[in-house]
């Protein structure tokens, strides 16, 4: 077991902001810029979408002075399957996207698990609470900032796994300071 480093509050319950950890390691920044690109490719492609039909829609606006009611008519129905099929394909693209973001973030707190284990031993807590979950403290008991070190420390962005970061300190000193 680790010496106790002073000047760090000695607590069987310790705390972390799970989404300021996520979102300021590089593990969980690196996660957050790949999905942000796919946003936006979502995005562009939902755009040249309602581009193209509005230029179809277009199209059979002026043609239809030069078609027969019945000609119209089923030009006019298939771009209506058309349009609402594309409907349709959207809040699955979208609830694909919000499944990925939720399985990213998962795997994220899965890998980091050893990590914060490893802070839990060192200061010899027993549990680590949602920060949100705590109403009053006399302690600080936050771990928030010292995790995000050693997440950067032993894990860099995840790219690689374990060894795309330099060497982890093997001491709590080093890390937490």
């Amino acid at each position: 077991m680790a010496e106790p480093n002073l000047g760090i509050v000695q607590s069987a319950i310790l705390t972390i902001d799970r989404d300021l950890l996520f979102r300021q390691s590089l593990y969980g920044k690196r996660i957050l810029a790949e999905l942000e690109v796919e946003r936006r490719r979502l995005a562009s492609e939902a755009r040249k979408v309602d581009a193209a039909l509005a230029a179809e829609e277009n199209t059979l606006t002026e043609q239809r002075a030069t078609l027969s009611a019945t000609e119209f008519r089923t030009l006019a129905d298939a771009f209506d399957a058309k349009v609402k099929r594309l409907r349709e394909e959207r809040p699955a693209q979208e609830q694909e996207f919000t499944r990925r973001f939720e399985q990213e973030r998962v795997s994220y707190f899965e890998k980091i698990g050893a990590v914060l284990g490893a802070i839990v031993r060192e200061r010899g807590g027993v549990v680590i609470l949602d920060r949100r979950a705590i109403l009053l403290t006399t302690q600080n008991i936050d771990i928030t900032d010292a995790a995000i070190k050693r997440i950067d420390a032993q894990l860099g962005d995840g790219s690689l796994g374990p060894t795309n970061a330099p060497d982890a300190p093997a001491t709590p000193e080093a890390t937490d300071n």
